[in-house]
């Protein structure tokens, strides 16, 4: 695969030639990366989601009412490789180029508080707000 040329965020679905590679570069799940503790793995998760919106707010972008489907692709450090998304039918209506241009600028500042052997990835949904309000904050940041 080209680095250059291939992006870090894309709707699910495009690209396609290139996901067996992907995958193959983040062949662990989330799950397994913290030793199939659920509880912490989702808490892991769910904070990820609330730095997400932490984020929309610091830049002053709206993402309430966004509800999509993620596919995110982490290096062993925790930080985001790849990022696709699909807005789903009861979403908000975003112009994709500015979701995408939010999950990009997003990518360059987030990191998983995690240290890995391998990258990893891990596939779910969101919806903004999250109202992950009771979620363990020590948690999510360890």
């Amino acid at each position: 695969m080209e680095e250059q040329a291939f992006p870090n965020v894309f709707l699910i679905g495009e690209h396609s030639e290139y996901y067996a590679e992907i995958s193959e570069q983040h062949p662990a799940i989330l799950l397994t990366v913290f030793n199939n503790d659920m509880e912490f793995a989702f808490e892991k998760w769910a904070g990820m989601l609330v730095e997400m919106e932490n984020f929309a707010k610091e830049i002053n972008y709206d993402i309430n009412g966004v509800k999509l489907f993620l596919h995110v692709y982490f290096n062993p450090d925790g930080k985001i490789k790849y990022l696709s998304y699909y807005p789903k039918p009861n979403s908000k209506n975003v112009p994709n180029a500015e979701i995408t241009a939010f999950f990009k600028s997003f990518a360059k500042v987030y990191q998983l508080q995690v240290n890995a052997d391998i990258g990893f990835q891990h596939y779910a949904s969101a919806s903004f707000p999250t109202f992950f309000g009771n979620i363990n904050k020590e948690t999510a940041k360890k």
